[in-house]
């Protein structure tokens, strides 16, 4: 059983301002939040996709428009990494496995400080020293569980 509050995630409200921000950036009536939130929920984060939804909308879109609906993405996984690094420290969150240990994904080598609260993991059978997949700590089970 986990002991720590749930693992911040990314909610409609979090899309709503950084599709705010983004009709601010492109000089769009304040309302169209709202539809820019909607088409990347349904097509995103694909910059064109989203762009292709809103034209589809009847939105007045230019070239350069793909480019700033791409850039939500980002500024998305931004505010969700800070939001992960606040509950990191806020909630005192330690690895429940020790480095070293089997889990399905494979064998725990290390702490990923970035971001934060995931295991650095080596697959079963990965032959390239230098690749790791990164497993939330709430998501990896230790094998034989």
């Amino acid at each position: 059983m986990n002991k720590y509050p749930p693992r911040p995630k990314v909610t409609r409200a979090i899309i709503l301002k950084v599709a705010a921000e983004t009709a601010r950036e492109l000089r769009w009536p304040e309302d169209s939040a709202e539809c820019i939130a909607d088409a990347y929920v349904g097509y995103g984060p694909d910059g064109f996709r989203i762009a292709k939804e809103l034209d589809r909308d009847g939105w007045d879109l230019h070239e350069d428009d793909i480019e700033v609906f791409g850039g939500m993405r980002w500024k998305i996984n931004h505010i969700a990494l800070e939001l992960e690094k606040a509950w990191v420290e806020e909630n005192n969150i330690q690895p429940p496995l020790e480095i070293g240990a089997e889990i399905a994904e494979g064998i725990i080598t290390g702490i990923c400080k970035n971001p934060p609260g995931r295991y650095e993991v080596r697959e079963h059978g990965c032959t390239d020293d230098n690749r790791r997949l990164l497993v939330k700590f709430e998501d990896a089970q230790e094998q034989g569980e």
